[in-house]
């Protein structure tokens, strides 16, 4: 769920994951990389700033570029492969674009956006990355259908520690409104 506060725009999510794999680390660490490339966690709190609108006549394209903050947790209790609480706090600048048919029920996207990550010791060790602060960049492109149906694919991930390049790509889904 979202909504504006002046300027800002708040967010708060949930996320539900899962991994084909039956080795428990392995499978712990692919549960914190779908969190960290969706959304962060189980558990989100995003504040979004707009820099930046552009748009055609009756909006059939849109560019919208913002400055972002997230801080996420991956807590146990809501289903995770973690049997402790993890969290990691995020920003960094996004932009994303959307094209329309004219009756505004098929519409196409990309979003890319960079960010500086910096989490707890168990968000590292989740992840099994050498550490806690990083930058992580990624570009993702979808369909929406409806306004109400939204589908995803992450095509790009870029991360300054190699183990976590090269990932598969990430499909998501959501039900929007």
């Amino acid at each position: 769920m979202s909504g504006q506060l002046s300027v800002l725009r708040i967010g708060f999510g949930t996320m539900v994951s899962t991994n084909s794999s039956s080795d428990e680390e392995k499978a712990k660490e692919e549960e914190a990389f779908q969190h960290l490339a969706n959304l962060g966690g189980n558990t989100v709190l995003k504040v979004e700033y707009p820099l930046m609108y552009l748009h055609v006549s009756k909006h059939y394209f849109e560019l919208i570029g913002r400055f972002t903050g997230k801080g996420a947790a991956d807590i146990p209790q809501f289903g995770t492969n973690t049997d402790k609480w993890d969290g990691n706090a995020s920003f960094g600048l996004d932009l994303y674009g959307e094209a329309s048919t004219t009756n505004k029920d098929i519409k196409f996207f990309f979003s890319g956006n960079y960010n500086k990550v910096n989490g707890t010791s168990e968000f590292r060790e989740n992840l099994g990355s050498k550490s806690n602060n990083f930058f992580l960049g990624q570009v993702t492109v979808g369909l929406i259908i409806l306004n109400n149906i939204k589908l995803s694919l992450n095509v790009f991930t870029h991360r300054n520690e190699s183990k976590l390049r090269g990932r598969n790509i990430i499909i998501g889904g959501q039900f929007l409104h």
